[in-house]
């Protein structure tokens, strides 16, 4: 493409309701974008309230029938010589013959021989001018003149023209920004370089891609969220996404090439054959120029398939939150430390990859920063020696807004509490979970809850426990299929020194009429003593309460008993605002349910009754 075949390209940009007077010019980078100087677009909106989905009206050189153009990108810095560029999307198809010239980075600061074509005075004509760089100047532009005699200057209406340098590899080098204000004869003008103008040229790329996948965001909702999670860094820091503009917007944020990433993960799924054709068309435009396409869709090739792989077999997230009481009391105030493992199943023992569950390593710790938001007044709480029971809501909230980050719904995530003694007997599935917005959610009740699953804090640093604890959960494991209500030992009419004997070879204990006693020498001292791995309680007695207990939760094999209590969770009701929370009727709220998974651990921590955050 020569400088003059590329004038095609060059659109006057007009005045709101105008189409004979000229705020500037504006150039085609890629099809249906026009690229131009954000002043121009300020000036011929006449400074409107809403810049962005604003419409002109541009005429393309040489064509008469103006062109219907929208304002997707801003970007105006009221500094002297920073960015100052828009982009305008142009819905209609384009005046045949008008294609986008190529774009290369400008590599001489000085010397470089340059023309430039715009509508300098609202002239309808256009100007032609040649200048030569004379170096960068502070924000990024380059200064430019026209050294000959009598020569043009850069006057107003140049600005947003494209840049043309006369080299080996001819093609646009940047845009036209503003002329120089100090001298009205100086022939001086700036541009601003291609590589400059990265953030406007990143916007075309987004919206292109959200263009061309909009009509089809209903039929391929599925893929377009797997390639999201493909692309999607495990680290990456900000909230999961649903929507398919929130998505492209956050893949954007992420790299430059991931956008690119995007679209050819896409291009590999099933059930996307009819849009296989524009993916590609799409991707060849905006992949990196050294990356052959063949290349490229194999590097993600294998990418997909794992998280293809991992939707067929679907993660088991856990978030473990350990709560260690005050060393000296055994009460509050208590130190709270959380971690999430994205996959229980996921460890790989040659290269100790993934969560390891013999160690707890691989467990991704999450911080207990900005609690703030959710207290009325922080400067009246002290969490200098630890936290109250009373405020472990705060605490569940941030983690649970981490756990978010990391595309994890609250219903398909476990919470484990280790709860020393003082709290085994608390109902923390009804945790009044704050929320930004709307009201407080409870935590392990309702259809979309988490599934809660109590554990014994003194259980972890009991040292003489553990290999009994091992043995009995080795064992739990292989009688997965045995009768339920077989398994586990009624304790009602028992003391606790008397459960010792049964709870020898029992793998659980049932009580439906008494607490357990939070004690050394009561009934949870003996399931620490003998190793038992599960326990079953109610915190409200009733013959109701435990005919459903015997019904509903123990009436199958061992090993549905987890999914039981999770499935009764999630169908009872929450209570109202009058509701009684000591006595409502279903089992739900009544009921405690413990599991000690001898290979589900936290990492090892060293406690403190210092300072907790």
């Amino acid at each position: 493409m020569t400088f003059e075949s590329s004038k095609r390209a060059i659109a006057k940009i007009h005045y709101q309701n105008s189409t004979d007077s000229i705020a500037g010019t504006g150039f085609l980078i890629a099809e249906n974008y026009v690229l131009t100087c954000a002043h121009v677009v300020e000036a011929a909106l006449f400074a409107a309230d809403e810049v962005i989905g604003a419409s002109l009206q541009i005429t393309f050189f040489d064509t008469s029938e103006p062109q219907l153009a929208k304002v997707i990108f801003f970007e105006l810095e009221a500094s002297t010589y920073g960015q100052d560029a828009a982009v305008l999307y142009l819905p209609s198809a384009l005046p045949l013959g008008i294609t986008s010239a190529p774009r290369h980075p400008l590599r001489q600061f000085n010397r470089a021989a340059l023309q430039i074509f715009g509508y300098p005075g609202s002239d309808a004509a256009g100007r032609n001018l040649t200048a030569v760089t004379r170096g960068e100047v502070d924000g990024g532009w380059v200064q430019v003149e026209d050294t000959k005699e009598p020569g043009l200057a850069i006057e107003p209406g140049f600005s947003g023209s494209p840049v043309w340098q006369r080299d080996e590899s001819p093609g646009t080098v940047g845009m036209v920004v503003a002329r120089h204000q100090g001298q009205d004869t100086a022939k001086v003008g700036f541009i601003l370089p291609i590589q400059k103008l990265q953030a406007a040229l990143n916007q075309v790329k987004l919206h292109s891609l959200l263009v061309l996948l909009r009509p089809h965001q209903s039929t391929l909702a599925s893929q377009i969220t797997t390639a999201y999670k493909v692309c999607r860094p495990d680290t990456w820091s900000e909230p999961f996404q649903n929507k398919l503009a929130s998505q492209l917007t956050d893949i954007a944020q992420m790299s430059e090439g991931k956008l690119v990433e995007f679209a050819a993960c896409l291009w590999g799924l099933p059930g996307v054959e009819q849009l296989q054709d524009k993916l590609l068309g799409w991707i060849e435009r905006y992949k990196h120029n050294d990356i052959e396409l063949s290349t490229l869709l194999a590097q993600i090739k294998q990418q997909r398939e794992e998280i293809v792989s991992r939707q067929a077999h679907p993660f088991q997230p856990c978030l473990l939150i350990s709560i260690q009481a005050d060393r000296n009391t055994k009460k509050e105030p208590y130190q709270v430390n959380a971690w999430i493992v994205p996959d229980t199943r996921r460890y790989n023992s040659a290269t100790g990859e993934g969560y390891d569950p013999t160690t707890g390593e691989g467990a991704e710790a999450l911080a207990d920063s900005d609690w703030q938001k959710y207290v009325e007044n922080p400067d009246a709480i002290d969490f200098t020696n630890g936290i109250d029971y009373k405020h472990l809501p705060i605490f569940l909230a941030v983690y649970v807004d981490q756990v978010a980050k990391r595309g994890l719904s609250l219903q398909e995530l476990t919470i484990e509490f280790f709860l020393p003694m003082a709290l085994i007997n608390q109902p923390i599935e009804q945790c009044l979970v704050p929320d930004e917005y709307g009201f407080p959610m409870l935590l392990g009740i309702d259809a979309d809850c988490a599934h809660i699953v109590i554990r014994s804090q003194e259980r972890l640093e009991y040292a003489r426990g553990q290999k009994l604890w091992e043995a009995k959960w080795n064992r739990l494991q292989t009688e997965l299929n045995s009768a339920a209500i077989d398994a586990f030992v009624d304790g009602d009419a028992l003391s606790a020194k008397s459960l010792q004997t049964p709870l020898k070879s029992a793998l659980g204990l049932k009580l439906t009429q008494k607490l357990p006693k939070a004690a050394k020498q009561g009934e949870i001292g003996v399931l620490l003593a003998t190793g038992t791995p599960t326990a079953v309680w109610l915190r409200c007695q009733g013959c109701e309460l435990a005919n459903r207990l015997h019904n509903d939760i123990l009436d199958d094999c061992l090993e549905q008993v987890p999914k039981k209590v999770s499935a009764l969770r999630r169908e009872t009701p929450a209570l109202d605002e009058d509701g009684d929370p000591e006595a409502p009727p279903e089992l739900g709220h009544h009921l405690s349910f413990l599991w000690e998974d001898f290979y589900r651990v936290p990492p090892s921590i060293t406690y403190s009754d210092e300072q907790l955050l």
